[in-house]
């Protein structure tokens, strides 16, 4: 079995283009990440000029509420770099001149060399057709998302899955989250878990790291609501935690779920969206409460969005929106942490069958 946890270190910022300076301020943010993230020195140079490109066509481009968004997630093993690019508009006419081959002009000029330097390119724009962002569900007329591995090689083993999966992360301060997202996978099974840890900062993040340990001496075979009962008694002498476990047969096509506390789930199974139940309390402090897992299935695909508290309700909508979007623009498109209580963000989108290659829109 292999297993992988998100990084409790998380680098996250948005920078508001409206002027060159700003350029300027994106671009030393992700050379700052890439190095933290042990990028070499040429890999950090390639994510500075991403970022550079990027910024500078909200500026070239006169775009409305132009931002980049700079994530960087370091893991135990594997590290990676996330830059995007959003605004409210006027949106790319044409998307068919984005093009791994084409000959690049105006807007196509700085992104020809994001194309080329990012391990995952993504596109939508406009508010019509198959590329367009989320019509009248979200304020974005353009998302550019652009994602560069350390080593510029995705996790191989993971992907031959056949699962396409992204994360969007924000910690409340100093770049320590209380939410953690782990991942384990064999032949047949992926087991998507994410945690939130009771609390802020680093104590936090110390109980979400006590339940990974946790996690990792679990089996696939597991029933899941075992999963919940041997994390009860670990995390007895804690503060406790909300939980939501996704565990995917990939063998016969059915989604096994459970949750306990204030992590929200939606799921798209064969494009009809189901809300899956969720426990209340948390985990450490249950005190017998009755726990209920749900199965889902079979069915031939799926995608499940789940985040934390810190994110504002997802906005309503039935699939298919659009066949052409991954699961970086899904994450990237409707990632909006609360305004009035902030809190640690995090939001998860995997989907099965993904889409395994680079998303180039034509």
């Amino acid at each position: 079995m292999n297993s992988q946890e998100l990084g409790s270190k998380i680098f996250f910022k948005e920078i508001a283009v409206s002027a060159l300076a700003d350029t300027t301020v994106a671009k030393r943010i992700a050379g700052r990440y890439a190095e933290k993230l042990n990028f070499s020195p040429n890999r950090q140079a390639e994510a500075v000029l991403v970022a550079s490109e990027l910024a500078h066509n909200h500026l070239q481009h006169n775009t409305r509420d132009g931002k980049i968004r700079i994530l960087a997630i370091k893991m135990a093993s594997r590290s990676c770099l996330n830059v995007t690019s959003l605004d409210k508009g006027p949106g790319i006419q044409n998307l068919n001149t984005i093009q791994h081959e084409a000959t690049f002009s105006g807007l196509g000029a700085g992104l020809k060399s994001v194309v080329r330097l990012a391990d995952q390119f993504d596109i939508c724009s406009g508010e019509t057709g198959p590329a367009s962002c989320l019509k009248g569900i979200c304020d974005y007329q353009t998302l550019v998302t652009a994602i560069l591995w350390a080593d510029r090689n995705r996790p191989v083993n993971f992907f031959k899955l056949g699962v396409d999966a992204a994360v969007v992360a924000c910690p409340l301060r100093d770049n320590t989250s209380g939410d953690g997202l782990f991942v384990q996978y064999d032949g047949r099974y992926v087991r998507f878990t994410i945690v939130d840890g009771a609390g802020h900062g680093p104590e936090a993040a110390w109980i979400t790291r006590k339940a990974g340990e946790e996690l990792a001496k679990t089996g696939l075979f597991w029933p899941v609501e075992h999963i919940i009962e041997s994390l009860e008694h670990t995390m007895a002498d804690t503060r406790g935690l909300s939980i939501q476990i996704c565990q995917l047969d990939r063998q016969k096509h059915i989604l096994q779920s459970i949750g306990m506390g204030n992590i929200s789930s939606r799921f798209y199974i064969d494009d009809k969206a189901v809300t899956p139940s969720s426990g209340m309390g948390v985990v450490g402090h249950l005190q017998g409460q009755e726990l209920i897992a749900q199965d889902f299935g079979p069915f031939k695909k799926l995608m499940v969005i789940t985040h934390t508290d810190g994110q504002q309700t997802l906005p309503e909508f039935e699939l298919p929106v659009s066949q052409s979007y991954s699961a970086p623009l899904w994450g990237n498109l409707l990632f909006s942490p609360g305004r009035i209580q902030p809190d640690d963000t995090t939001l998860v989108v995997w989907q099965w069958p993904g889409k395994l290659k680079n998303q180039v829109i034509s």
